[in-house]
């Protein structure tokens, strides 16, 4: 047990100290040269970037440029954003990072995965089909509502300037 105080900073380097070692101990150790795997911590929309997630890479390197499948949507990576606000061209385990080049906002808690070119084009067609598919559902939806409501039309045809035939 270390005695810890955010306040006064007490504990913190012991603390650190003791997590190097157990790390150590327990041998844990991230792959850098493989491709990305992670999880997304946060989404929100950026005005000016699109939709943007803050991940954390569990596995590998994410580099900008590479196509990645996140949860229900997709997208190119187009900046890298550390926690200090600069731009990096890349991103290796357990460093949180910002991410902006997805197609729509992912999900807090999604899979993050860096794939290829024909996996990204493959997702991307998989998505775009079941977008399609539910914006066809909501309008069914909307327009047997609308159709349901209505119990009563009246139709007036102007048939002549002098009769008004209903």
């Amino acid at each position: 047990c270390i005695p810890l105080s955010a306040k006064t900073g007490l504990g913190v380097e012991q603390l650190l100290e003791m997590i190097s070692l157990k790390a150590e101990l327990m041998e844990l150790k991230a792959d850098a040269t493989r491709s990305g795997i992670g999880y997304v911590l946060e989404s929100k929309p950026e005005k000016g970037r699109g939709p943007m997630a803050t991940i954390l890479c569990k596995q590998g390197t994410v580099h900008i440029g590479d196509y990645f499948v996140c949860g229900n949507t997709v997208g190119k990576v187009n900046s890298l954003v550390n926690s200090e606000g600069f731009r990096i061209q890349e991103v290796g385990p357990a460093v949180p990072v910002a991410i902006a080049g997805f197609e729509a906002l992912p999900e807090v808690g999604s899979l993050f995965k860096v794939v290829t070119y024909e996996e990204y084009k493959k997702a991307k067609e998989e998505y775009e089909k079941a977008r399609v598919a539910a914006i066809k559902m909501r309008a069914h939806a909307i327009k047997e509502n609308i159709f349901d409501n209505i119990t009563d039309i009246q139709v007036k045809n102007k048939s002549d300037a002098r009769e008004l035939a209903e």
